[in-house]
C-alpha cells in the first residue's frame, strides 16, 4: 500500500496517465470510503517525469519572488506518461523507492512549466511514490485520482475541491458526511504542496547566453561558482518538505454554533494514520471563542478552518480518554537535512494542554526523538540522522500536563478536550547559497569596481541572520583592497517582510580579508532572517591598487550560516562553513591617463615642431596600447602599468611650448620696426633695408626656437634673438648728408654775407636772418621728404636758395647822394650868387668842400642805419648854411 499511501495527502504531486486514472477511477468507485487527499497548490510540470532543479541566474525571476505560496494551474498538467504509472505500481508492488528524480541544470532563462512554495523557484520536483512500514495505516488510504478541467480563460486546472466531493457524493450510495459525533471521515486531505527548490549543485547557466537568450546583451560577467559540500543543501530539492499540516477540507464539517461547543470524534482522519486504532476530535477554530480555549493565549491564532483535539478526559476520570492516543504523520526526507515543526499547542480555558511529538525511523520503527511541545517558542528544529529517510511523526497528547482537569470546559458528550493543534508547518531547513556573483568584466588597476554577491536560500526555512550567525568572508588577491564602508546589503524580492539591520563589515587589510556578519534586526515575533526562496544581495566595491601587470587573480570565499529555529528537538542548529570554488577576474592596466593624451585636443601652433614630431610619434604608440582589447592582445602580452605610466609622463612633458617665446620675439620685432618707421631721418628705402634685416632675424629666430625640444633651449634661443633683434637699429644716411651740404652751403654764405662792403650790421643781419630761414626751410624740407630722390632735390633747392641771399646795400649809398646832392645844390647857389665875390665864393666853396668830404668820411665810417642817418643828417646841416661871406 506504499502507492496508496504516499497519493493519499498529495495527488497532484504526480504525473499520472490514462492508465492510472482508469485505476484510480476503479479504486474510487470500489472503496467509496477511501482517504482522499489534494494539495493547495498546483505542482506544475513538463513532460518528463524526471525533477528539473535549477539555480536561477535569471534576472527576470526576481520579478515574481514576492509571489510566493500562490498557485498556479496549467495546461501542461494533464500531460502525464504510462510509464509513470508503471513504474509506480511496481513500486506499489515492491515496496521500495526507486525512479528518485535526478537533478539536472538547464538556462536559466529557459522558461519551464514549474511552481512550488516559492514561485522564484522555477523548479519542477516529481517525487517517487515510496513508504515502507505503513503496518499502522487504516484500510480506507485510496488515493483519488482528479482530471483536470479548463477554466472560464481557456487555460487547463484541476477540479476544485468541491467538484471532487460532488464527484464522490454522487458516484456513491454512502450519505454525505455531517458534523456529528465521531463520524468516519472519506473526505479528501486539503494540503499544502511539498516545496522543490533547485539544486545549488548545479552548474549554472552561462550569463552571456542568458542575456542574449533574454533580449539583452551581457554588460557584466557573473563568475562561475561551484560550493563544496554544505550539509545543509539537504535542505533544499528532492524530499525537502515544505508543508502545513492542516485539517481543513476533509469532508468533516464540524458545528460552528458558539453556544453549544461541539466536537466531532472521528476514527479516520484522511492524510494521518490514527495510532493504534484510535480517534481524534475535530472541531470548528470558532470554538477558539467559547470556554474551551484560554482566550488569552497567543497561540490561537493557528485556529485556522477545522482544528483537532488530541486529548480528552471524561469527566472526572483522569484515565479515561476515550481511545484519544494521538494522530501519526509519514514524511520522506533527506538524510542529514534539518525539519522545522512551525506550532504550538493551544491551551484550555485553565491554560494547560501539552504535546508530545514523537519522531520515529519509519524504516525501523525505532524513536529518534522526542519532544514536548508547550508554551514558549514556535520553531523546533530536529536533526535527521544520516541513515535516515522515511520519518513517522506522531503527534501525542502529553496527558499528564492536565495537572488541574476542573478548569477544563466540559462538553455535552461529557469530555473534556485539550491538546488542541492546527497548522503545523513541517519545513526543511535553510540552504543559503551563492546564486550568482555579478561584476564588471575586468578589474582597471588604480579604479574601483564593484561586486554584487547574490546569496539565495532555497531551503524551506529561514536562515539566521541574528547577530554573528552569519558570516561572508572575500579572500583578496595581492593587489586589491577593499573600499571601506561601500557595503550595501538588499532584498531584490523584498524580505517577507522581515527586516534586518545592516551588516557589521570589517576589513583585515595586512591580510587582505573581508568579514561581513550580520548584526540582527526583525521584531520578537518576526527575528532578523533571511527568508525562505529569497535573495541577499551583498554589493560591496573593491580597488586594485598598483597592480603592476595585466594578470588573472583569483578570489577566494567563505559563508557560514545556520537554520534560525527558538528551540531544538535532538540536536541545535548547526552553523556550517562552506567554501565557494575560487573565482577568478582580469585586471587590467588603467589606461585612463593615457588616453586622455591621445585625445587631449592641442593648438600645434603654440608648442615647437621638434616636440610636435616626438610628441606624434608617442602618440602612435599609445593608440597601439589602447587598441590592446580590440586586437584581442592575450593578457600575459599586454605592457605593464610602469611603462604605461612612462609613456603616459612622455606625452605630458614632451610638448615645449613654444609660443610665448614666439610672442615675446614678436613683439621685440614689432618694437624695432616701429623705431623704424618713426624715425623721420630714416627715407623710406632706408627703412625697408632696415626692416627687411629685423625680419630676416626673425624668421631665423623663430626658426632655431621650432627646433628646441627643452624650454630650456626655447629660452635661450628667444634671449639670444631678443638680443640680437634689439641691435637691428637703422643709421639714417641720406638726410644727414643732405642736411650737412645745406649747412656747409649756410656757413659758407653766412661769411659771404658778413663780409659785404659797404654794408650796414642792419643790411648784414637782415641777410643773415634771411640765410637762417632759409636753412631750416631746407632742413625741414630734407626731413620731411620721404624717398632718396626728394631729399636730393630738397637739398639742391636748399643750397640754390641758400646760396642767393646776400645784405641789400642801400643805406650808405642814399645817405652819400642825399650828401652829394646838397653839396651840388649849394655850390651851385654859391656860383650863382652875384653878390659875393670869387674869393668869397671861393671861400664858401671850399668850406662846402670840407663839409661834404667830412660828412661823407662819416657815413662810410657808420656801421648801423642809424648811425648813417644821423652822419647824414650831420653833413647836411653843415652843408645847408655854407655861403659866400
Amino acid at each position: 500500500m506504499n502507492l496508496l499511501k504516499k497519493n493519499k495527502y498529495s495527488i497532484r504531486k504526480y504525473k499520472v496517465g490514462i492508465f492510472s486514472t482508469l485505476i484510480g477511477t476503479v479504486l474510487l468507485l470500489s472503496n467509496p470510503n477511501g482517504a482522499q487527499a489534494l494539495t493547495t497548490d498546483n505542482n506544475v510540470q513538463s513532460d518528463t517525469n524526471q525533477a528539473t532543479p535549477v539555480n536561477s541566474q535569471d534576472k527576470d525571476v526576481a520579478n515574481n519572488r514576492g509571489l510566493a505560496n500562490s498557485a498556479q494551474n496549467t495546461p501542461n498538467q494533464s500531460a502525464t506518461t504510462n510509464q509513470a504509472t508503471n513504474q509506480a505500481l511496481v513500486n506499489h508492488n515492491n515496496g521500495s523507492i526507486v525512479n528518485q528524480a535526478t537533478p539536472t541544470s538547464v538556462q536559466s532563462s529557459t522558461p519551464s512549466a514549474q511552481n512550488n512554495n516559492h514561485t522564484d523557484g522555477n523548479t519542477t520536483a516529481t517525487e517517487t511514490v515510496s513508504n515502507a512500514n505503513n503496518n499502522d495505516v487504516v484500510s480506507n488510504n485510496t488515493a483519488l485520482n482528479v482530471p483536470t478541467k479548463t477554466n472560464e480563460n481557456g487555460s487547463g486546472g484541476h477540479l476544485t475541491l468541491k467538484e471532487i466531493q460532488e464527484d464522490v457524493r454522487h458516484s456513491s450510495n454512502k450519505p454525505e458526511l455531517v458534523a456529528i459525533a465521531e463520524p468516519a471521515s472519506n473526505r479528501p486531505k486539503k494540503r499544502s504542496r511539498r516545496a522543490a527548490p533547485a539544486d545549488p549543485n548545479a552548474t549554472p547557466a552561462d550569463p552571456a547566453a542568458a542575456a542574449v537568450g533574454n533580449g539583452g546583451a551581457p554588460v557584466a560577467i557573473t563568475a562561475p561558482y561551484t560550493p563544496t559540500t554544505d550539509p545543509n543543501a539537504n535542505n533544499a530539492g528532492q524530499n525537502a518538505p515544505n508543508e502545513v499540516l492542516s485539517f481543513d477540507d476533509n469532508g468533516i464539517r464540524p458545528s460552528t454554533n458558539r453556544s453549544v461547543p461541539t466536537v466531532n470524534v472521528v476514527n479516520n482522519l484522511p492524510g494521518f494514520t490514527l495510532i493504534n486504532g484510535g480517534k481524534v476530535g475535530v472541531f470548528s477554530h470558532a470554538m477558539v471563542r467559547t470556554s474551551m480555549f484560554d482566550s488569552g493565549d497567543n497561540k490561537n491564532y493557528q485556529a485556522q478552518g477545522n482544528v483537532i483535539a488530541l486529548g480528552r478526559i471524561h469527566g472526572t476520570d483522569t484515565n479515561d480518554h476515550g481511545d484519544f492516543n494521538g494522530i501519526e504523520k509519514a514524511l520522506t526526507v533527506n538524510p542529514n537535512s534539518e525539519l522545522i515543526f512551525e506550532f504550538n499547542t493551544m491551551t484550555t480555558k485553565n491554560g494547560q494542554s501539552a504535546t508530545n511529538v514523537i519522531i520515529k525511523n519509519a524504516d525501523t520503527n525505532d524513536t529518534i526523538a522526542e519532544k514536548t511541545v508547550e508554551g514558549g517558542p514556535t520553531l523546533r528544529l530536529f536533526k535527521v540522522p544520516d541513515n535516515v529517510r522515511n520519518l513517522k511523526i506522531q503527534f501525542v497528547p502529553k496527558n499528564d500536563a492536565i495537572t488541574d482537569a476542573r478548569g477544563i470546559y466540559q462538553l455535552k458528550d461529557g469530555y473534556k478536550y485539550y491538546s488542541f493543534v492546527d497548522s503545523i508547518g513541517l519545513h526543511s531547513g535553510s540552504h543559503v547559497f551563492v546564486e550568482r556573483r555579478t561584476m564588471d568584466p575586468t578589474a582597471t588597476n588604480n579604479k574601483e569596481f564593484t561586486v554584487t554577491t547574490s546569496l539565495k536560500n532555497n531551503g524551506n526555512s529561514g536562515a539566521s541572520l541574528d547577530t554573528n550567525d552569519f558570516v561572508y568572508q572575500v579572500q583578496l588577491p595581492e593587489g586589491v583592497e577593499y573600499v571601506n564602508n561601500s557595503l550595501t546589503k538588499d532584498f531584490p524580492s523584498n524580505n517577507s517582510g522581515v527586516d534586518v539591520n545592516d551588516m557589521n563589515v570589517t576589513y583585515d587589510a595586512a591580510n587582505r580579508v573581508i568579514t561581513i556578519k550580520s548584526t540582527g534586526g526583525g521584531t520578537a515575533n518576526s527575528p532578523a532572517r533571511l527568508m525562505p526562496d529569497k535573495i541577499l544581495d551583498l554589493r560591496y566595491k573593491l580597488r586594485v591598487n598598483n597592480v603592476p601587470t595585466p594578470r588573472t587573480v583569483t578570489f577566494n570565499e567563505t559563508l557560514t550560516y545556520k537554520t534560525y529555529t527558538q528551540d531544538f528537538i535532538n540536536s541545535a542548529a548547526e552553523s556550517h562553513t562552506v567554501s565557494t570554488n575560487p573565482y577568478t577576474i582580469d585586471i587590467i592596466m588603467n589606461k585612463d591617463a593615457l588616453q586622455a593624451e591621445v585625445d587631449r585636443r592641442i593648438q600645434q601652433a603654440d608648442y615647437t615642431f621638434a616636440s610636435l614630431d616626438i610628441f606624434n610619434g608617442l602618440k602612435r604608440r599609445a593608440q597601439t596600447i589602447l587598441d590592446e582589447n580590440r586586437n584581442n592582445v592575450p593578457l600575459n602580452k599586454r605592457v605593464s602599468q610602469a611603462y604605461i605610466d612612462s609613456l603616459t609622463n612622455q606625452m605630458q612633458h614632451t610638448l615645449i611650448r613654444s609660443v610665448d617665446a614666439e610672442n615675446a620675439v614678436n613683439k621685440k620685432v614689432d618694437q624695432m620696426e616701429d623705431l623704424v618707421n618713426q624715425n623721420d631721418e630714416l627715407t623710406d628705402e632706408e627703412k625697408q633695408a632696415a626692416i627687411q634685416v629685423i625680419e630676416e632675424h626673425k624668421n631665423e629666430i623663430i626658426g632655431n626656437i621650432g627646433d628646441q625640444t627643452t624650454d630650456d633651449g626655447v629660452t635661450r634661443i628667444k634671449d639670444q634673438g631678443i638680443q640680437t633683434l634689439s641691435g637691428d637699429t637703422a643709421t639714417p644716411v641720406v638726410k644727414p648728408n643732405a642736411k650737412k651740404a645745406i649747412r656747409d652751403k649756410a656757413t659758407k654764405q653766412r661769411e659771404i654775407i658778413n663780409a659785404t662792403p659797404d654794408a650796414t650790421e642792419d643790411e648784414i643781419q637782415d641777410a643773415l636772418n634771411q640765410l637762417a630761414t632759409d636753412e631750416t626751410d631746407a632742413i625741414d624740407n630734407v626731413t620731411n621728404a620721404t624717398t632718396n630722390a626728394d631729399v636730393e632735390t630738397a637739398k639742391n633747392n636748399g643750397i640754390n636758395t641758400i646760396g642767393a641771399v646776400v645784405p641789400q646795400v642801400t643805406h650808405k649809398k642814399a645817405a652819400r647822394d642825399a650828401i652829394n646832392q646838397a653839396t651840388a645844390t649849394k655850390r651851385q647857389q654859391i656860383n650863382s650868387n652875384r653878390e659875393a665875390t670869387q674869393e668869397e665864393k671861393n671861400a664858401a666853396l671850399n668850406e662846402l668842400t670840407q663839409a661834404t668830404n667830412h660828412a661823407l668820411e662819416q657815413i662810410n665810417q657808420a656801421t648801423t642805419n642809424a648811425n648813417v642817418d644821423n652822419a647824414k643828417g650831420d653833413g647836411l646841416n653843415a652843408i645847408n648854411p655854407i655861403a659866400p661871406v
